[in-house]
């Protein structure tokens, strides 16, 4: 091994620092900066949310104080176009709202909104809300698509219950039974029992009445084809009695 002397040593120590520190320098400035704004954003991030978490508290006292244009207001000026979580949720809720004062479309514009949120719950929830504001409005194929998206949501067991709604308000009823007998084995519901009872009742009706109605019109057919063959067989048997009368008469 080479030995150096103390001198020789902080030579090569110096030169390294010489070499090195600018680097070491700018690397350890860059790290602190990254840190620090990390830090501001995250702060800047967390007062933000602060401040929408705290405007969604005004917005929910006054829906649940029944003070609907204070939520409105709270609404259309701070968190319509917000498309944070907190803007979503708003969203979501102020729809009803706007439901209850019958100005739809407001309502589907909002649900539209917190469809797109990124969390699945608001999401599916707002989709959910909007389906059935579909089938109610007679927009039968939107809300065949977002019934669609919700097959593997938290609301998939109640789908079949809305699709025999939406069947049913287009007069499909046989395939709204169908799907009335799906939703009724996830529920116990009389209502939803008697309905697929009613339903049921009808279709064996009309089953009987459409098949009575083939019955008597087979009958009237073959009353018609009889009744045409007497005047057949005379034609056949006039010739044959003048036959017998000329010969008596000989």
């Amino acid at each position: 091994m080479i030995e150096r002397s103390n001198e020789e040593m902080g030579e090569i120590v110096r030169e390294w620092i010489r070499h090195y520190l600018p680097s070491i320098i700018l690397g350890i400035v860059l790290a602190l900066a990254v840190l620090f704004g990390i830090d501001y954003w995250n702060d800047h991030k967390h007062r933000s949310n602060s401040q929408l978490n705290y405007i969604l508290e005004q917005m929910v006292d006054a829906i649940n104080s029944g003070d609907a244009d204070k939520a409105i207001l709270t609404y259309q000026q701070k968190l319509q176009n917000d498309n944070t979580e907190q803007g979503n949720i708003a969203a979501m809720l102020i729809a009803s709202v706007y439901l209850d004062k019958q100005e739809n479309q407001k309502a589907i514009a909002a649900w539209e909104k917190a469809s797109k949120a990124q969390d699945e719950v608001v999401a599916h929830t707002a989709k959910w809300q909007l389906a059935k504001q579909k089938v109610a409005d007679g927009d039968y194929a939107r809300a065949d698509l977002l019934m669609n998206d919700l097959a593997k949501s938290m609301y998939a067991s109640q789908i079949n219950l809305l699709r025999g709604d939406s069947l049913y308000l287009q007069g499909k009823k046989t395939a709204a039974l169908a799907f009335y007998r799906k939703a009724a084995q996830d529920s116990a519901s009389p209502i939803l029992s008697m309905t697929v009872d009613i339903l049921a009742a009808e279709e064996n009706f009309t089953t009987e009445t459409t098949q009575n109605k083939t019955d008597a019109k087979a009958v009237e057919a073959a009353v018609e084809d009889k009744a045409a063959e007497p005047a057949v067989e005379d034609k056949a048997v006039e010739p044959a009695v003048e036959e017998k009368s000329e010969e008596g008469a000989k």
